[in-house]
């Protein structure tokens, strides 16, 4: 899971080909939540479907006052 503001300093693009090597070199299929938003978001989407060994899920951003926090 990642949480937090998607931008390139966060380096969330790492997170995402970290675990696809990882899906890619073992029998485990790993998924990933991102929440947040930023100006990284279309670009790790692209990333991600180009990652097709995980599977990721982008939540957007969520507020603190969330129930289901």
């Amino acid at each position: 899971m990642f949480v937090g503001r998607l931008q390139k300093r966060k380096k969330p693009e790492v997170l995402i080909r970290a675990l696809d090597w990882l899906s890619r070199h073992s029998d485990q299929r790993y998924v990933l939540t991102m929440v947040g938003q930023g100006e990284e978001e279309q670009a790790l989407r692209q990333l991600s479907e180009q990652c097709g060994d995980i599977e990721v899920h982008f939540e957007g951003s969520v507020s603190v006052d969330d129930p289901q926090l």
